[in-house]
C-alpha cells in the first residue's frame, strides 16, 4: 500500500499538469473539507510556496462564495473550488461545473484535479483514521471555517460522456508495454478495454500512477476477498459511483457475498447485517459522514482487523 500509495502522491504533487497555484488549490480544499489536519497543515506553506496569498488561503477554507473570489482576475480559482466541491459532495459535476472548467483546463489537468481530489480525501481520511500525529514544521488550521457549499446531487451518468474512453489499439506504445506488465493485464489482456481503464488511457501518466493503487486494492488487499468487495461496494454507493458500483456488485457475488448483504450496502441505512459486515460497513459510513474513526468503532475494528486490514 504505501509503495502504490508513493506513486500516486508524486504524480498529484510533482507531476500534476495543474500549476502549482491550481494544485495547490485543489489539495487545501479537498483536505480541508475532509477535515484533513494534516495535508492541510504541510500544504499552507506549500500553497505559499506556489504564490497563495494569506487572503488566497483563507478563502480556500471558506469556500468558492466567498467575497475573496469575486474579483475576475481570481474567476478560475472560483471554478475549481467548485469543481472539487461538488466531487467532495456528489461523486461528480454538473455539466455546468465542467463547462466552467474546461475553458480553462485542458482534458489532462481536469483529470489531474479530480484525481488530486480523490487522492487528498484518501489522505486525510487514512492520517485521520490513524491520529498521525502533525509534525513539527507545519502550521496547524483551524479547519471547522471549512464549511462545504450546498450542491444538489445529481446523476452522474446523465448526459453525454466527457472525456472518450480510448480502445486500447490507440494507446500509446508506452503504455501498452507497461500495462502489459501489470498482473491484472498480464494473462487477460482484453480487459484493458474496461471503461475505467480506457478512460485512464487519455492521460497515461496518471494511469501509471493510479495502477499501482488500483492493483493494490483489487489484488494487493489483506482484506479477506468477501470484506474488500462489501468495502468497495458501500464506498461506491456511498460516493454516487455508478460505473464501479454495478462491477462490483457483481464481482462481490463472485467473492460469496449473499444478495442480502449486497442489497443492504446500497441503502442508506443498512438493516439486519451482523458481525464483519456490520462492523466494515460502519467503518466506511463514518469516514464519509465524519471523515474519521471514533475511539469506540476503532476499538471494536482493532479487536477485528490488523493493522494492514485496517488500512486497507
Amino acid at each position: 500500500l504505501f509503495l502504490a500509495w508513493l506513486r500516486l502522491g508524486a504524480h498529484a504533487l510533482r507531476n500534476s499538469t495543474l500549476s502549482p497555484r491550481q494544485r495547490e488549490i485543489v489539495i487545501l480544499r479537498a483536505a480541508g473539507l475532509s477535515q484533513g489536519h494534516y495535508p492541510c497543515s504541510q500544504h499552507v506553506t506549500i500553497a505559499r510556496a506556489s504564490g497563495l496569498s494569506a487572503a488566497d488561503i483563507g478563502a480556500v477554507f471558506q469556500g468558492p462564495q466567498d467575497v475573496h473570489w469575486g474579483s475576475s482576475q481570481l474567476t478560475q480559482d472560483k471554478r475549481i473550488l467548485f469543481a472539487v466541491d461538488e466531487l467532495i459532495a456528489g461523486g461528480a459535476m454538473n455539466d455546468a461545473t465542467w463547462s466552467d472548467l474546461t475553458q480553462t483546463l485542458n482534458l489532462h489537468q481536469c483529470m489531474d484535479l479530480v484525481a488530486a481530489t480523490g487522492f487528498y480525501r484518501l489522505a486525510a481520511w487514512m492520517l485521520n483514521a490513524c491520529r498521525t500525529p502533525l509534525q513539527d514544521d507545519g502550521i496547524e488550521v483551524d479547519l471547522r471555517q471549512c464549511i462545504p457549499a450546498a450542491h444538489p446531487a445529481h446523476d452522474a451518468y446523465q448526459g453525454e460522456t466527457r472525456i472518450r474512453p480510448i480502445s486500447p489499439d490507440e494507446w500509446p506504445r508506452d503504455l501498452l508495454a507497461e500495462t502489459a506488465r501489470w498482473p491484472r493485464f498480464k494473462n487477460r489482456p482484453e480487459i484493458r478495454s474496461a471503461g475505467v481503464y480506457s478512460t485512464f488511457a487519455n492521460h497515461p501518466a496518471l494511469f501509471s500512477a493510479i495502477g499501482g493503487l488500483m492493483a493494490h486494492n483489487l489484488d494487493g488487499s489483506s482484506l479477506s476477498a468477501e470484506a474488500r468487495e462489501l468495502v468497495i461496494v458501500r464506498a461506491c454507493a456511498m460516493a454516487r459511483g455508478g460505473y464501479p458500483y454495478r462491477q462490483h456488485v457483481r464481482i462481490g457475488r463472485e467473492a460469496g457475498l449473499s444478495e442480502a448483504v449486497l442489497n443492504a450496502a446500497s441503502q442508506l441505512a443498512p438493516q439486519g447485517l451482523t458481525g464483519e459486515a456490520q462492523l466494515i460497513i460502519g467503518l466506511v459510513d463514518s469516514l464519509f459522514e465524519t471523515n474519521d474513526i471514533d475511539d469506540n468503532l476503532w476499538a471494536i475494528a482493532r479487536s477485528n482487523l490488523s493493522s494492514p486490514q485496517f488500512m486497507d
